[in-house]
């Protein structure tokens, strides 16, 4: 029942970031994506403790909660060709503050080290939420592009593929090329979109959907509905940044 929780909390958290960036006009898009964004970062950020049922979870929540809602501003006034400048900034801003609540809290010393660490992984992931505005804010998605659309069909059909309960060397590629198909097929209906650009950009993100899954095995699944929803929204949040860096570095 947990992974039908994962799966459904990734499509609906994708669903609403493609929705949002369309519901917008060029000036609004971005904005209306910032702001599902940060209602995103904000479950995650009070969800993802519950997976290691860390202590001090309520500050490493906060901590976390800032990283991201700070990249995402940063990301949603910076020059549009420069959206991410900051991200970096917030994810180490997240492991300074990560440090100083392990410092400071005086228990659980024995898990500090570990606490550190997933601290740091969170607020990596929180952060990487504001790719989405940042590829909301550039010139090949304003004016209602379809790319965004398009990325989102291909993470769909990899979540549907990363549900099949076969071994990860099978899934995962699985994964990535029914994703990059998919997306290239849906494209040749929009004639502003090559196909090979959403292809590639979809097996990004797929290839983030498909390592998450692999997490998620490891672990031994959730034991908690909100440990199942964090499973949910990390792919999602992490494709973020990864598809805004692909975006840039083959269309410029």
């Amino acid at each position: 029942m947990k992974s039908v929780t994962v799966a459904s909390t990734a499509v609906m958290s994708l669903a609403a970031i493609v929705l949002f960036s369309y519901v917008g006009l060029e000036r609004t898009g971005p904005l209306l994506v910032a702001a599902i964004c940060a209602v995103i970062v904000g479950v995650f950020s009070f969800t993802w403790t519950k997976i290691s049922d860390l202590p001090a979870s309520l500050s490493m929540g906060f901590v976390t909660l800032v990283a991201g809602l700070g990249a995402i501003v940063a990301a949603l006034n910076a020059p549009p060709q420069q959206s991410l400048t900051y991200f970096a900034v917030f994810v180490v801003a997240g492991l300074a503050l990560t440090f100083l609540v392990q410092l400071f809290r005086g228990t659980g010393a024995a898990q500090r080290l570990y606490s550190v660490t997933a601290g740091a992984a969170a607020s990596f992931i929180a952060a990487s939420t504001s790719g989405w505005v940042a590829v909301e804010r550039l010139g090949t998605n304003d004016s209602n592009s379809p790319l965004t659309f398009l990325v989102g069909i291909g993470v769909v059909a990899a979540v549907l593929v990363c549900c099949i309960r076969w071994p990860d060397r099978i899934i995962a590629p699985l994964a990535i090329v029914t994703a990059a198909l998919i997306s290239g097929l849906a494209a040749i209906a929009f004639v502003s979109v090559p196909p090979w650009h959403a292809m590639v950009f979809s097996a990004v993100a797929a290839a983030i959907t498909a390592s998450c899954r692999a997490v998620f095995i490891t672990e031994g699944g959730a034991d908690t509905r909100s440990a199942a929803i964090a499973f949910g929204l990390t792919p999602i949040m992490m494709s973020g940044a990864l598809v805004y860096f692909a975006e840039r570095l083959v269309i410029g």
